[in-house]
C-alpha cells in the first residue's frame, strides 16, 4: 500500500515553506480526487497566484503537471462554440493521471468542487468563486 496521502502533506508543507522563504507569491494545496491507475488519491496543487497558472504534482512520482490557465476560444466557421483552457503542458508531454479533482485543503479551509467538470485540465482553481468551490468551513 502506499502512503499517497503522507507524501503529498509532506510535500505540501515543503513547497510551503520554501515558497515562503523564497518570497515566491505561490501557495500550495493538498489535491484529493481519483487518477490513474491508483484510483482514490492525493496531489499536490501549486497556484501561482499572479498568473494563476497551476502545477499538479503526484507526490509518489515526482511527477509534475503543469497547467496553464489561459482561456482559449474554439471556434468553427468563425463562429465561438466554446471556452476552455489552453491545457496542460508537461515537461515530458505525459498526461497528467490525476483524472478527478474533487477537494482542495489549504491551511485554512477545505474547498470543494462544484463545477461542471472535475478533470483538472477543464476547471477553474479560483477558490474565492463559490461557484466554483463551495468552502466547507464557513
Amino acid at each position: 500500500m502506499l502512503d499517497f496521502e503522507e507524501h503529498a502533506i509532506l510535500l505540501c508543507n515543503y513547497f510551503n515553506y520554501i515558497d515562503k522563504a523564497q518570497n515566491r507569491d505561490i501557495t500550495s494545496y493538498l489535491a484529493l480526487g481519483r487518477g490513474n491507475p491508483e484510483g482514490i488519491t492525493a496531489y499536490v496543487l501549486r497556484k501561482s497566484n499572479k498568473s494563476n497558472d497551476i502545477e499538479l504534482w503526484n507526490s509518489c512520482t515526482g511527477q509534475p503537471y503543469y497547467m496553464d490557465q489561459n482561456v482559449c476560444d474554439n471556434r468553427f466557421l468563425g463562429c465561438l462554440v466554446s471556452k476552455n483552457f489552453s491545457g496542460l503542458k508537461t515537461q515530458h508531454d505525459a498526461i497528467c493521471q490525476l483524472k478527478e479533482l474533487n477537494a482542495v485543503v489549504s491551511s485554512t479551509n477545505i474547498y470543494v468542487n462544484s463545477q461542471e467538470h472535475n478533470d483538472p485540465s477543464q476547471m477553474e482553481f479560483d477558490l474565492s468563486q463559490q461557484d466554483f468551490w463551495m468552502p466547507f468551513l464557513k
